[in-house]
């Protein structure tokens, strides 16, 4: 199934990148559609933005990108399908460097998101655009984005996250193993309240021997905050989820 999913939506992730290349002007015949890449992943549970929508969640995603000189243009298209429903994602967006004196550089950007199912805390937006802005700091790379809805009820979602690499074993001589840790917090603001946190721990393993797949591992400790009757958050209780996933470029 999965393979078959990947196959047919590569050509139209493709006619997707070319097609937002044309519309902003830039598309020619010298324009060469850059690798994509392409994930398989699966979750014991299926978890997003702190509720809980199956178990079971197996997920085929395609991705790409291309540089401009004045931005980067990405592209991602997902299909996920657990014990309870399936869902589709399309998200089109682009970043963009800056630096400033007094603060330094970071990265804003925008993105639309489409999916086939209700979204937000009242389960009923279907696409939306995010504003974000990302920093790297000493301690962290830092990034923030807010979501409005452009389709269905909602007044917006915000979430914030934080992400390191850590020595697991810092007492350990000549001890080379790192993890990503990255932190997560959503806010509401159609509940005025927050949503979730969440605690990841993921490794990224090249696999040189089996053609430069990387294979990633995680587990995730989710806090659900909201329980308002009537959003995605009614009857979400605290999860422990754990997966692994693998991604190749062509």
């Amino acid at each position: 199934m999965y393979a078959f999913v990947g196959y047919n939506n590569g050509d139209m992730l493709k006619t997707i990148l070319l097609t937002t290349l044309a519309a902003v002007g830039f598309a020619s015949a010298d324009i060469t559609v850059p690798p994509i890449e392409v994930s398989s992943t699966y979750r014991d549970t299926d978890v997003w933005r702190g509720a809980k929508f199956g178990e079971s969640d197996k997920v085929t995603g395609l991705s790409t990108g291309y540089d401009f000189d004045f931005a980067r243009l990405e592209a991602s298209f997902s299909y996920a399908d657990n014990s309870q429903l399936n869902n589709t994602n399309l998200s089109v967006g682009f970043t963009r460097d800056f630096s400033f004196e007094g603060v330094g550089e970071f990265t804003a950007g925008v993105v639309y998101k489409h999916y086939t199912g209700g979204t937000d805390i009242a389960g009923d937006v279907t696409s939306e655009i995010g504003v974000s802005i990302a920093k790297e700091f000493s301690f962290a790379d830092v990034s923030g984005t807010q979501y409005f809805a452009t389709e269905g009820d909602g007044l917006g979602y915000f979430e914030l996250t934080a992400k390191r690499s850590i020595n697991p074993f810092p007492f350990v001589q000549d001890n080379e193993v790192f993890i990503d840790l990255t932190a997560t917090v959503g806010y509401s603001f159609d509940e005025s309240e927050f949503t979730h946190s969440q605690l990841t721990f993921s490794k990224d393993y090249d696999l040189d021997y089996f053609g430069g797949i990387t294979l990633t591992p995680f587990a995730s400790l989710v806090n659900v905050a909201s329980d308002t009757a009537g959003t995605i958050y009614a009857g979400s209780d605290d999860e422990t989820l754990t997966g692994i996933s693998f991604s190749k470029s062509f």
